[in-house]
C-alpha cells in the first residue's frame, strides 16, 4: 500500500478517527434506539451534550450518569443492558479500511487511532474489537484527559509519539476536528467514505 501526497518523507504515522471512519457508518446505536424504543436523538441530545462529555474526558463513569436519563427515556432494562447494547451496536468496523491499515503497517508505516470515547468503550475497542493489535497506537480521549477538538488532545498525542506535528497525517469525518488538527500542525484530511481515500483531488490519499 502506497501513500501519496506532499512531503511524504516527513509522514511517520497515519492516525484514523473511529466513528464515521474505521466504524462506518456510525450512529448504529442511535438508529437502534429510535427504531426499537422510540428514543430519538432529540431525546438523547442533552445527555450527549452534557454528562457524556465528562465521561469521554475521563472525569466520570458513564454508568454513573446514565440512570436519570434512562428513566426519562423509559428504557426497559438496566444500565448494564444499555451499555452492552451500545457497545455491540457500534461493533461494525469497515473491514476494507482495516485491510488498508494492515497493508500500511506491513509496508512500514505506523498507524494509530485517535478517538473520543468513554472508558467502557475504550476497553471494548482494545479487547473485544482487538484494535490494540491492529494499530500501533490507540489515542483515546478518556485516557488522555482531553478530547477533540481541544488543542490539548493533539498536543498530548504529539508528545506521546515524540514526533513533530507535521509528521502526523490524520483522517476524520468531522470538519471541525480536521480543522483543529491542522491548527495543531498536523496534516489532516476530511474522510467522506472509503472510496474518498483514493480520490486524486485530495491532498493526501492512497494508490490502489
Amino acid at each position: 500500500m502506497r501513500l501519496r501526497g506532499p512531503n511524504l518523507d516527513k509522514i511517520k504515522i497515519v492516525i484514523f478517527d473511529l466513528d464515521g471512519v474505521v466504524v462506518y457508518p456510525s450512529w448504529g446505536f442511535a438508529n437502534y434506539l429510535d427504531r426499537e424504543h422510540k428514543i430519538t436523538r432529540e431525546h438523547t441530545r442533552e445527555f450527549f451534550a452534557g454528562p457524556f462529555n465528562d465521561s469521554i474526558r475521563g472525569n466520570v463513569d458513564v454508568k454513573d450518569v446514565l440512570p436519570p436519563y434512562l428513566a426519562s427515556w423509559n428504557w426497559p432494562g438496566t444500565v448494564d443492558d444499555f451499555v452492552d447494547f451500545w457497545l455491540k451496536a457500534e461493533d461494525s468496523p469497515d473491514i476494507r479500511l482495516l485491510d488498508l491499515i494492515r497493508e500500511l503497517r506491513e509496508s512500514g508505516m505506523k498507524c494509530g487511532l485517535g478517538t473520543n470515547q468513554e472508558k467502557h468503550r475504550a476497553q471494548f475497542i482494545r479487547k473485544n474489537m482487538r484494535f490494540e493489535s491492529m494499530f500501533d497506537h490507540l489515542f483515546i480521549s478518556c485516557e488522555l484527559g482531553s478530547f477533540k477538538p481541544e488543542d490539548a488532545f493533539f498536543k498530548k498525542v504529539s508528545e506521546q509519539l515524540d514526533c513533530s506535528p507535521d509528521s502526523i497525517l490524520f483522517f476524520d469525518n468531522e470538519q471541525h476536528y480536521v480543522d483543529a488538527a491542522k491548527r495543531a500542525g498536523w496534516n489532516s484530511e476530511l474522510y467522506v467514505d472509503y472510496e474518498s481515500l483514493y480520490d486524486p483531488r485530495a491532498s493526501y490519499g492512497f494508490d490502489r
